[in-house]
C-alpha cells in the first residue's frame, strides 16, 4: 500500500488503530440534535455480501443516517470518502481495496464508502466489491442519481438495496412529541406543518434558528455550483432564470417549448436542464397515472419541488402561510413530498389524473396493493364530494379517496369507497400507516 493511502486511510480511520476511541469518534459524526430515520424500504440488520445505497440531495442526512446505523458494529468499520482524489484512484480495483482492506481490518463488520457518485463506475466497483464475497455490508451513499442510479441500476441487479433519503418528514420532525397531551401535540404538528411549507425540512435549515441564510446557501453551494460543476451548465443565467420559472409554476403541467422561450434558450436545452434538477432531487417531473382509459388523459407531466424551502429560497419568498398568496401551491407541493417520501420508488405507482376535459385529480398512489386518490385543498371544506372526485370514484373505483384540508376529519363512503378528509398532521399519519 503506498504510504500516502495508508496515512489517509489512518487519519479518516482512526478507531481502527485506537478502538477505545470508537464511542468518542461515532459521537462526532452525529449532529447534536439527531431525528431518527425511517427511509421506506429499509431492512435490518443491513445483510453481509450486498450493498446497501442510500442517495438523495446533498444535506439530507444521508452520512447522519448511515452512521447512526453502525454505532453497534464499531470499531471494525472502514469508511471511505469518495471525495478524496486518493480514494477515488484506489478505488478502480476492487479486488486491490479489499485486500488491502483485510490487511487493515482482517474482519470488518461494515464497509461504507461516502459520496460514491464521484468514482467513474460507482456500480461496477460496488458489484465487484461484493462480488468478492468480504463476508460484511458493503454501504454506499450518494447525492445524485444521473451519477449513481443510472449506471448502477444494471450492474447491481439482484446485489443492492436501494433507499432514497429526503428531508425529514412531518412523522420524523414529530419524534419528539410523543409525550405531551394529545391537545399539545396537535398543536405542535401544526405548528411544525406551517414551518415546514415555508422553510421546508432539510435537516440544518429545520434545525437552525437561521432558516433562510441555510437554505440560500444549499441553493448556491449545492444545488446551482454543484450542478454547473458536475454538469456543465454552459448557460447559467438561463438555467438560474429556468429554476425561477419552475419555481413559480409548482403543481402545473410542464411546457418546454414556453420555458425555452421565455428563458432564451432551446427546448433540448431546457428538457437537459431540467433532467439535471431532477436528476439531482432539486425538482421531479410527475407523471400521469394511467389506467384502462389511457385516451382520457394528458400525456404531460407535473412539476413539483423535492422541498418547499428550496422552492420558497429560489423565489425568495418566505412569508408566514397567513401572508401568502400561494397558499394552495405551497400545501399541494407539500403533500407530493410527503408522499414521496412515504413510498418504495421502485414498487409503488405514483402520478396524477387529468382528463383531456379539465377533470383532475392532485394524486393517485399505488402502494402495498392499495389505490389511494388525493385532492388538496389549502382552506377547510366541506364533506361534499366534487365532480372529479365522484368521477375518479366512479371509473376507477379506488380503495380511498382523501381531502387534505385546513378542517375537521370527515367520513363518507361512495359507491364503495372510503372518503375521508383529513388535516394535514392526519394525512402524515395516514401515510405512514400509523
Amino acid at each position: 500500500m503506498q504510504a500516502d493511502l495508508g496515512q489517509l486511510l489512518r487519519r479518516t480511520n482512526p478507531w481502527i488503530w485506537n478502538r477505545g476511541d470508537w464511542p468518542a469518534n461515532w459521537s462526532s459524526k452525529m449532529p447534536g440534535v439527531f431525528v431518527p430515520r425511517r427511509p421506506v424500504g429499509l431492512k435490518r440488520p443491513f445483510r453481509k455480501n450486498k450493498v446497501t445505497v442510500v442517495i438523495g440531495p446533498r444535506q439530507s442526512g444521508k452520512s447522519t443516517f448511515l452512521w447512526s446505523e453502525l454505532r453497534d458494529l464499531g470499531p471494525d468499520i472502514l469508511m471511505v470518502n469518495c471525495e478524496e482524489p486518493l480514494f477515488r484512484e484506489w478505488c478502480r480495483s476492487p479486488a486491490t481495496v479489499l485486500g488491502q482492506i483485510n490487511e487493515l481490518l482482517p474482519r470488518p463488520r461494515a464497509l461504507l464508502f461516502e459520496e460514491v457518485q464521484h468514482l467513474s463506475e460507482a456500480g461496477l466497483f460496488l458489484k465487484g466489491m461484493v462480488d468478492l464475497k468480504p463476508d460484511c455490508p458493503v454501504l454506499a451513499s450518494g447525492s445524485s442519481s444521473f451519477h449513481l442510479m443510472a449506471k448502477t441500476r444494471e450492474s447491481l441487479a439482484g446485489r443492492a438495496e436501494r433507499l432514497l433519503l429526503l428531508p425529514f418528514s412531518l412523522q420524523e420532525v414529530s419524534f419528539d412529541l410523543s409525550d405531551l397531551s394529545p391537545a399539545l401535540r396537535a398543536s405542535r404538528r401544526s405548528e411544525y406543518f406551517d414551518r415546514m411549507i415555508v422553510f421546508g425540512s432539510y435537516p440544518e435549515a429545520w434545525l437552525s434558528d437561521d432558516s433562510e441564510r441555510i437554505l440560500v446557501d444549499l441553493l448556491e453551494g449545492v444545488i446551482v455550483k454543484d450542478a454547473s460543476d458536475l454538469f456543465r451548465i454552459d448557460h447559467p443565467d438561463a438555467y438560474r432564470k429556468l429554476l425561477r420559472l419552475m419555481a413559480s409554476q409548482i403543481g402545473n403541467l410542464v411546457n418546454l417549448a414556453e420555458w425555452a422561450s421565455v428563458c432564451g434558450i432551446s427546448a433540448k436545452t431546457v428538457s437537459r436542464y431540467a433532467s439535471i434538477l431532477e436528476e439531482a432531487h432539486v425538482v421531479t417531473l410527475l407523471r400521469p397515472w394511467v389506467s384502462g382509459k389511457r385516451a382520457e388523459l394528458t400525456g404531460r407531466p407535473k412539476l413539483y419541488f423535492n422541498d418547499n424551502g428550496i422552492r420558497n429560497a429560489v423565489l425568495a419568498r418566505y412569508h408566514a402561510p397567513d401572508h401568502r398568496d400561494d397558499l394552495g401551491r405551497l400545501w399541494e407541493n407539500w403533500a407530493f413530498t410527503e408522499i414521496q417520501k412515504a413510498i418504495r420508488p421502485l414498487l409503488d405507482g405514483f402520478g396524477f389524473w387529468r382528463t383531456r376535459s379539465g377533470a383532475e385529480v392532485d394524486f393517485v398512489v399505488e402502494s402495498r396493493g392499495r389505490l389511494i386518490a388525493v385532492e388538496v385543498k389549502a382552506g377547510s371544506r366541506r364533506a361534499r364530494i366534487g365532480r372529479a372526485a365522484r368521477s375518479f370514484i366512479e371509473a376507477i373505483h379506488p380503495d380511498l379517496f382523501v381531502t387534505l384540508h385546513a378542517g375537521e376529519r370527515h367520513e363518507r363512503e361512495h359507491r364503495g369507497c372510503k372518503v375521508l378528509w383529513l388535516g394535514p398532521a392526519e394525512f402524515a399519519l395516514l401515510l405512514t400507516g400509523n
